[in-house]
């Protein structure tokens, strides 16, 4: 499986789905996108036969606004001054390959050794999926610099097909714990991408029986060494 071009967006439901999307009416998304090209000063998209596509400039544009929200990810703090959290855990997404794998042998992979690579990856709207290809966007590249051969909803899915060798995947670390334990796959870091996620447990600050959050911090502590 290679990958799927997308077609052309009809103008009406491109910025209907938009607006669905962001909570606004077309003509708010239309006049959004005029104001962003007033901006910019270059003209985002091309507007023909009822259809929606960018220009080359319109690509640049994205590029660095994918890398802006790539980096407002990074900071991932709740800026509501009545939310209160606790840091319960820390996770990293890792490339996960199988024990045969040339890259079991590294210390680390590198983003020209996972261009070599077949790419097994979550659909694109999982937050997996989304980190890596903001985290990628950070640093100039685009999934499309990629070879993905698949796309599978189901991690144990994934994982079965790494192991059988049909290629690499970028997965949380903690979801491979069980088989990195009995030595079943191995997790590699990527250099030049830090996709760090914290589990962060949200309250709102007049929030009062403080019992009850360090009873959930203790459990959810107790749960993590437990499937070390």
């Amino acid at each position: 499986m290679g990958f799927r071009r997308l077609p052309a967006l009809r103008l009406p439901l491109a910025e209907t789905t938009a607006a669905e999307e962001l909570s606004l009416t077309q003509p708010a998304v239309s006049h959004h996108i005029r104001q962003l090209e007033e901006e910019t000063d270059c003209r985002i998209f091309h507007r023909k036969k009822g259809e929606l596509l960018l220009t080359e400039e319109g690509k640049i544009v994205v590029k660095y606004a994918r890398r802006m929200a790539a980096l407002h990810e990074k900071m991932g703090r709740v800026s509501d001054p009545s939310i209160n959290a606790v840091m319960l855990d820390t996770d990293y997404l890792v490339c996960v390959a199988s024990n045969n794998s040339p890259l079991a042998k590294q210390s680390m992979v590198t983003l020209s050794d996972l261009r070599r690579e077949r790419m097994i990856l979550r659909l694109p709207d999982s937050s997996t999926r989304n980190l890596f290809v903001s985290n990628l966007e950070s640093v100039g590249l685009d999934i499309g610099d990629f070879n993905v051969v698949l796309e599978v909803d189901n991690i144990a899915t994934i994982k079965d097909l790494i192991r059988k060798d049909m290629g690499v995947s970028i997965l949380a670390r903690s979801a491979c714990m069980d088989e990195l334990r009995k030595g079943k796959l191995t997790a590699l870091p990527i250099e030049n991408l830090s996709m760090v996620r914290e589990t962060n447990l949200l309250y709102h600050r007049d929030f009062e029986h403080t019992d009850i959050l360090r009873a959930l911090t203790k459990l959810y502590g107790e749960m993590a060494r437990l499937y070390q």
